[in-house]
């Protein structure tokens, strides 16, 4: 559907309706929380809370101003903005983080501390972080670096810790609401939010609503990026016509058509005070329509008559669902922090996590389409605690995670609607669950009072286990999986203070990644023709060791400085080999979906390296005067990262996979009379053909012409301000040149000029 300014001006209206006259203003525009938040208390560097400063990680975080001002469309847009965070993308509805050169099931995503990631999360590109609503979110902390000791596997390249909002407990009952819409010109997309929340000395809830409509991207038309004809436009789309696939010409071929999706998302919370004991229940869901896999749509193929056809007709994720339900229980110091809910001294949380997720694709012209659909419970137990052990702090705490996963696959007619059943499942169809059980201790002591000595570490003990019926889609006998480790990890590091507010920084840590059912049953077509992954049942852990050398500081409360280093070792690295009997000189060959196709597994045959730099510098200028210089402030950040791997059985170095290109930002905002102007910049540096991995996850056939990406740069401008004390609007012009570009690695390209009008009335 088309969405006309008519329908922004009734979206607006509608959510206004929701709620009551004002009670309390609240101004989007606030004078100085640039400066209050460079010494924040954050989550993510310690599971209970922490001073940032004596942090020994880097760590990016996001506060709620600044994302109620950036309006992203989805949380991993958000992130994108960062500059430390590089972000993939395959189709619209995506967004795949990339943190130190690790990304999808080497980035460890966490939610009020409950850990997202599951038993299936693959090690290509992920999606799932569109799944967390932006509108619901009150921060975001972005842990770079290992952080297995505190958070468990998965945590390679980081964790990115999303804070939902959250209320403080009030003396006096508080009622508060808000409702906003939000128009995007280069997705034609509208997104409604509303919220509600309520607060008193005992009790507080709130709930937010989301619905969210992405038309159809258009990108840029600037062909400044690169000159080849008709690179990142869509020329053609399939069609349907008397029960067949036809071509059609789009007439506009910088609109990807094809390319949207709808997106509900939901979020409530209840926290109960009792003393300085607080009790809190958390229910979150998204559920969205089917999400056009756009690369898959833009391939092409020869057929035996010399024609070049699309290779598929459709191909998308099903209805991505996912939904979360959370009982916790946190015990303070003082009746005052638990008002404040900050730093507790232990908590405890139990959840339950459903994911549902199928893709379904169909080959241009054929009747009968694929469907495989995974069903994903997942189970997690927590518990944390500060303890003082004479002049030691000591947190300990313990984690348990139990998945199971249920594959099933069928086929339908696209004309008649008819349903088959199919053995062609992802995972194992008989049935495939994982469970781990872990303890972990850190140890915290001052040392002549401006050293900060940290050690820690953790043991995780997992069991994965899984098989395949006797009438599986091949008629082979894969036998079971049975994974039973047991792994521990540490990190050891020392925080100088050199003089006020600066400090040097030094660490070695490592982290593990158990292999998961992704990694040891998928069945799946990873190139079409090209590689057809097929289960192994016998994998080991991947790990690693970071050495990181860093300095940050603070001075005079108005200007901040970070910069670092880092190399990481990774062993036993999980990559695809092609299977060869013994005494066979070629692979393995099977027909799949009528393409003979060589046969993968994956295996602990590598080891490699990543090696980074960093730095990043914030100003704000404030002398509670406004004019554009009195209140200027600066944000810059970079980020370099180099990776390579060697296979056992090769003296060769070659590429690592998901290592972006030099990239970052640079900012400039001034507050004046009538708002707060902002200019940034997003960059990214150029990569060559050779220099990408030849795992085929990089994606180098999606570069302008196969040889290398070529850098970009967008211009981009924001301006917020507070209409009244209870209306708020933010205007962004992203792409200013409508640069049409594409990010590396990604299989589509990114949006061209986009005029975002974003309208909040909160009360």
């Amino acid at each position: 559907m088309k969405i006309t300014f008519n329908h922004f001006i009734q979206g607006v209206f509608v959510a206004i309706g929701l709620f009551i006259q004002p009670l309390v203003a609240q101004p989007l525009d606030s004078s100085r929380s640039e400066i209050e938040s460079f010494d924040e208390v954050l989550i993510s560097a310690n599971r209970l809370g922490g001073q940032r400063r004596w942090a020994l990680g880097q760590i990016e975080s996001i506060d709620y101003k600044k994302i109620t001002a950036v309006q992203a469309p989805t949380t991993a847009d958000l992130l994108s903005q960062t500059g430390l965070v590089y972000v993939q993308k395959s189709q619209v509805g995506g967004g795949s983080p990339v943190m130190r050169g690790f990304e999808a099931s080497r980035v460890l995503l966490v939610l009020d501390g409950i850990r997202i990631n599951n038993a299936t999360f693959r090690a290509g590109h992920l999606q799932d972080l569109v799944t967390i609503d932006p509108q619901a979110l009150g921060g975001v902390e972005l842990y770079f670096g290992s952080g297995s000791t505190l958070y468990g596997s998965d945590a390679l390249g980081g964790v990115v810790y999303l804070k939902s909002r959250s209320l403080a407990f009030q003396e006096e009952a508080q009622i508060r609401g808000n409702a906003s819409a939000r128009y995007s010109s280069a997705f034609g997309s509208m997104v409604y939010s509303s919220g509600l929340s309520f607060s008193n000395d005992r009790w507080s809830f709130l709930g937010q609503f989301s619905r969210s409509n992405f038309g159809d991207l258009k990108t840029g038309s600037s062909r400044s990026y690169t000159d080849v004809e008709g690179f990142g436009m869509r020329p053609w789309y399939v069609g349907q016509t008397n029960a067949a696939d036809e071509l059609v010409w789009n007439e506009d071929p910088t609109r990807l058509v094809g390319s949207g999706y709808q997106q509900g998302d939901a979020l409530a919370k209840l926290n109960y005070r009792a003393g300085r004991h607080v009790v809190g229940a958390l229910i979150s869901a998204s559920a969205s329509s089917a999400i056009p896999r756009f690369d898959r749509l833009n391939q092409f193929s020869l057929t035996q008559a010399g024609e070049v056809k699309p290779k598929f007709a459709e191909w998308n994720y099903q209805p991505q669902n996912r939904s979360l339900a959370a009982l916790s229980w946190r015990s303070f110091g003082s009746e005052a922090a638990a008002r404040q809910g900050v730093q507790p001294i232990q908590q405890a949380t139990v959840a339950i996590q459903n994911f549902e997720v199928g893709r379904y694709s169909r080959r241009f012209g054929a009747d009968w389409g694929q469907t495989q659909l995974d069903k994903v419970r997942q189970l997690t137990l927590n518990f944390d605690r500060h303890a003082q052990l004479g002049s030691w702090k000591f947190q300990y705490g313990a984690e348990a995670v139990a998945n199971d996963v249920q594959s099933s696959a069928f086929q339908t007619n696209s004309w008649t609607g008819e349903q088959k059943s199919s053995k062609d499942t992802r995972y194992a169809d008989s049935f495939a669950t994982t469970f781990s059980a872990a303890l972990y201790g850190q140890l915290n002591k001052m040392l002549f009072e401006q050293t900060l000595f940290q050690v820690g570490a953790r043991l995780t003990h997992y069991q994965a286990q899984a098989a395949f019926t006797q009438g599986n889609f091949w008629g082979l006998d894969y036998g079971t999986a049975d994974v039973n480790t047991t792994a521990p990890v540490f990190n050891l590091g020392l925080n100088h203070e050199l003089k006020e507010n600066w400090h040097a920084k030094v660490s070695v840590n490592s982290a593990l990644r158990n292999p998961n059912l992704d990694d040891l049953t998928k069945l799946f077509e990873s190139q079409p023709g090209e590689k057809y992954i097929m289960p192994n049942t016998a994998l080991g852990n991947e790990s690693s060791q970071t050495i990181d050398v860093s300095i940050h500081g603070i001075q005079s409360g108005l200007w901040q400085v970070e910069a670092g280093v880092y190399h990481t070792r990774i062993k036993g690295l999980l990559i695809d080999q092609p299977v060869q009997p013994v005494g066979w000189n070629l692979p393995i060959m099977v027909v799949y979906r009528g393409l003979l196709t060589p046969v993968y597994q994956m295996t602990n045959a590598a080891q490699g390296w990543v090696n980074g730099a960093y730095a990043s510098f914030k100003r704000v200028v404030f002398d509670g005067k406004i004019g554009f210089f009195r209140s200027l402030s600066v944000d810059a950040k970079v980020a370099l990262t180099k990776g390579q791997y060697q296979r056992s059985d090769s003296a060769l170095w070659e590429p690592l996979d998901h290592i972006p290109p030099t990239y970052g930002s640079f900012g400039m905002k001034t507050r004046l009379p009538w708002g707060t102007l902002e200019y940034y910049a997003l960059f990214q540096g150029s990569k060559k053909a050779e220099d990408y991995s030849n795992s085929g996850e990089d994606n180098v056939g999606s570069t302008p012409d196969g040889t290398y990406n070529p850098s970009w740069m967008t211009h981009n401008l924001r301006w917020v301000t507070a209409i009244s004390s209870n209306w708020n609007c933010v205007i962004n012009l992203e792409n200013i040149s409508d640069l049409q570009y594409r990010t590396f690695a990604s299989g589509v390209s990114a949006p061209g000029r986009n005029l975002s009008l974003m309208l909040q009335y909160r009360f």
